[in-house]
């Protein structure tokens, strides 16, 4: 078993009645572009914070649709090493 080194979430807000949605899906007919995006930036700005990396995008092509992520690394970790951890979670969920 591989120990994890970063946590990427990825939550999914749809609504006021929404029940939230968060691990490695997404509902369909979600911009994939725009999660793609937001969860690149997320591993490229993460490892430069020195706490975590959250950010709240607009889904293109919906109404009031947003994407939330949260990236966050080891403290043992230095920059490139998370950058390296965060590009392979962010594969495994894209």
């Amino acid at each position: 078993m591989v120990a994890s080194c970063a946590e990427l979430q990825i939550y999914e807000c749809i609504g006021a009645d929404d029940m939230v949605s968060c691990g490695h899906t997404m509902t369909e007919g979600v911009s994939h572009d725009s999660v793609r995006k937001v969860v690149s930036n997320a591993a490229m700005d993460a490892p430069r914070n020195s706490d975590y990396f959250a950010q709240e995008l607009a889904l293109s092509g919906t109404a009031n649709e947003l994407a939330y992520v949260l990236a966050d690394c080891w403290k043992i970790l230095n920059e490139n090493s998370c950058m390296e951890c965060l590009e392979r979670v962010s594969a495994s969920v894209l």
